[in-house]
């Protein structure tokens, strides 16, 4: 089980490393005081689905 949590704090980071770059490269600063509901949603949904596409490709590997 020690293997799995590696892994799946590995992706985590990852997802962290791909949104934060993201924004980064297209110039975005988040305040939360500035941003409107909808855009956190939409950012909310995004970092779901990428946790579901990495923990689908960890399972993936570990079969």
């Amino acid at each position: 089980m020690a293997k799995y949590d590696e892994i799946n704090q590995a992706s985590k980071k990852l997802i962290d490393m791909l949104v934060d770059s993201t924004l980064r490269k297209h110039d975005v600063k988040l305040e939360a005081d500035k941003i409107d509901q909808d855009t956190k949603e939409e950012l909310r949904e995004l970092v779901q689905e990428l946790q579901k596409s990495v923990q689908a490709l960890t399972e993936k590997q570990k079969d």
